[in-house]
């Protein structure tokens, strides 16, 4: 905040998942579980992973601005992707 803007910092150690703390990757797994076994009875659950709408190849090109958020070009990727998602969806 010294420099006149805010950041993030993620904190906590990858290997206490063994003791039941979250990471973002524990979480998109549970959730995709979830969805899974509860689409079975819902065909109009579904689950889209975030890193399909913003990935890795996505943060190299567009950094989260604040350590934790896309910034303008990012969102606009994201939607594209998502829009183009769920179009592809309506088709099936």
């Amino acid at each position: 905040m010294g420099e006149g803007r805010l950041r993030f910092i993620a904190t906590g150690d990858p290997a206490e998942t063994a003791a039941g703390k979250l990471t973002l990757r524990v979480i998109r797994r549970e959730l995709a579980v979830v969805v899974h076994q509860r689409s079975a009875g819902d065909p109009h659950l579904h689950y889209l992973d975030g890193l399909t709408l913003y990935g890795p190849d996505d943060f190299a090109e567009f950094p989260l601005v604040d350590k934790l958020h896309p910034g303008p070009q990012a969102h606009e990727r994201m939607g594209r992707r998502f829009a183009a998602h769920i179009r592809a969806r309506a088709t099936r």
